[in-house]
């Protein structure tokens, strides 16, 4: 191997080994957000640069959540292993039971997706209202379990050990962005259901 094609390989190496460390902390942080508790979410889906849907979420634990759809009438809770809707959020109908291996299939998923990313972004930082985040990007394809080619921002905030926000950009034909930014919320309380 000549000197230039040995120094290709070694550039080559060390973006893969830069790479797989930035998927390493990636993974680490899909794993905390796993796991926190108390949560408030608001999600807003755009088209064209149009917010056309509006979504509130509060996540008490990763078997208990609620999600509203801003202006619809709609929501939809996860209370242990059963799954309702309510027009009113008042009274709740029992839809589905959760899949038992849902769990397993989530872990599956994920590892799928951090096994497929491409262009991982990390040791950047940006600053959102007065406060720095760490950013870490990356863009994913696949057909599985459904088609989708995205590219990822997240803001990542040091000091709370806390995921603040994702900004997914899908690059397939419709388009979109979906901006999720997430907040503690002590406060949650959630319905009693039979």
């Amino acid at each position: 191997m000549n000197k230039a094609a040995l120094a290709g390989a070694a550039i080559l190496l060390s973006a893969s080994a830069a790479q797989a460390d930035c998927i390493d902390v990636i993974r680490d942080i899909f794993a905390l957000k796993s796991t926190q508790e108390n949560v408030r979410v608001h999600i807003e889906t755009s088209m064209n640069g149009k917010v056309v849907q509006e979504t509130n979420g509060w996540i008490l634990d990763n078997s208990h959540n609620i999600y509203e759809v801003i202006g619809r009438d709609w929501w939809s809770m996860t209370a242990g292993k059963v799954h309702y809707n309510s027009t009113d959020r008042q009274t709740w109908q029992r839809s589905e039971m959760q899949d038992p291996d849902w769990e397993a299939k989530a872990r599956a998923n994920t590892e799928r997706m951090l096994a497929g990313m491409t262009d991982t972004r990390c040791g950047e930082s940006e600053v959102i209202d007065g406060k720095t985040y760490l950013v870490f990007a990356y863009s994913y394809a696949s057909d599985q379990p459904y088609p989708t080619d995205t590219d990822t921002v997240m803001y990542f905030d040091p000091d709370a050990q806390f995921l603040f926000r994702t900004v997914s950009h899908s690059k397939l034909a419709a388009g979109g962005t979906v901006v999720t930014t997430y907040a503690p919320d002590t406060d949650i309380v959630f319905p009693e259901v039979d």
